[in-house]
């Protein structure tokens, strides 16, 4: 993908939130698989701002969702979303969660975390990636379903991973600020490297490709608590930062459009691959233990599953293109 400059926001057009809006909102008890909603999914098909504007709508969650009805909660979500500074969009978001507070008062903090996903700087929807260039010349791509939030100072510059995996590829900056990657807790630190962050569960992964990378607990000064070299694995959770055996994925794989696998078992492939669609994709026991090896590309996931049944003794099934199952051949 085409690394592009970067803007001061990921902007989607104002007509076409209020469409997602509207189409929420008549979807609002249609049973699934009605005429209703698979004309909702080709609307959603028709353009990547369409899917974009629906994912961040949904990222509020079914129980903040029959908010959206109302007339004033659409109109706040609207307007935060073209609202010309950040600080606006942040207290118009923000303004209409506090409305609808007596169901998000009851949440956890995990379960809050789409909000701060809705806020982010720049967010990919599902089977999405993007790839840019920041203003100090580094280069930050993002996976599938990703959000983060840039703070570039004079101080320091700053990325906070909201939700899902990204790939930082480090410039030398001319003024000499460390740039930190914050994700569930932890933060990682480097001036020169190439590594990617992934949100697993409640902790994080960080592969360093090139260079090093410091590790630290979040609110924590000093000394680092484990200091990352290239092809190192590290888990960062409750527990602490840990050196952790390295996948049968390259964890870069998907900055460059593939899942590249070396002895991977097919269930396990197969639930990587299910981040990049949406629906269910699952397989039969009696196959998962099956291994896979090489590169595949995921520009076309229907392609990609093609692909498995001349590799291995499998058949996809498919009862929509939202369930797909992998069964053994008879």
């Amino acid at each position: 993908m085409r690394a592009e400059p970067l803007l001061p926001e990921a902007i989607v057009p104002a007509e076409v939130v209020r469409q997602a809006i509207a189409w929420r909102v008549k979807l609002h008890g249609e049973p699934a698989g009605s005429a209703l909603w698979l004309a909702c999914a080709r609307w959603r098909a028709a353009h990547p701002q369409h899917e974009l504007a629906w994912c961040r709508l949904q990222a509020i969650g079914e129980e903040l969702a029959g908010g959206v009805a109302g007339l004033g909660s659409a109109r706040s979500l609207v307007a935060a979303l073209h609202a010309p500074t950040d600080v606006r969009r942040r207290r118009l978001l923000k303004g209409a969660a506090l409305g609808l507070g007596a169901v998000a008062c009851g949440w956890t903090a995990r379960e809050l975390m789409p909000w701060s996903a809705w806020l982010a700087d720049h967010a990919t929807a599902v089977g999405e990636r993007q790839d840019m260039l920041l203003a100090d010349g580094s280069r930050l791509q993002l996976d599938t379903h990703s959000a983060v939030s840039l703070r570039f100072d004079a101080a320091e510059r700053l990325i906070a991973l909201e939700r899902g995996a990204l790939c930082l590829s480090c410039a030398e900056d001319v003024l000499h600020r460390p740039l930190r990657v914050s994700s569930l807790g932890a933060v990682f630190e480097t001036q020169q490297g190439r590594f990617v962050v992934r949100q697993e569960g409640q902790g994080s992964v960080l592969e360093v490709t090139a260079g090093q990378v410091g590790i630290r607990r979040r609110g924590e000064a000093g000394a680092y608590a484990a200091l990352a070299r290239a092809g190192d694995r590290y888990l960062v959770d409750a527990a602490g930062p840990r050196q952790v055996p390295r996948a049968d994925i390259a964890a870069d794989g998907w900055a460059e459009g593939v899942i590249a696998t070396q002895g991977m078992r097919l269930d396990a492939f197969l639930a990587e691959l299910g981040r990049y669609r949406r629906g269910y994709l699952g397989c039969d026991p009696a196959v998962g233990a099956l291994r896979l090896s090489g590169v595949y590309r995921l520009d076309d996931t229907d392609k990609l599953l093609a692909v498995l049944t001349r590799a291995l003794p499998v058949k996809v099934v498919y009862r929509s293109p939202w369930w797909v199952r992998v069964q053994a051949v008879a």
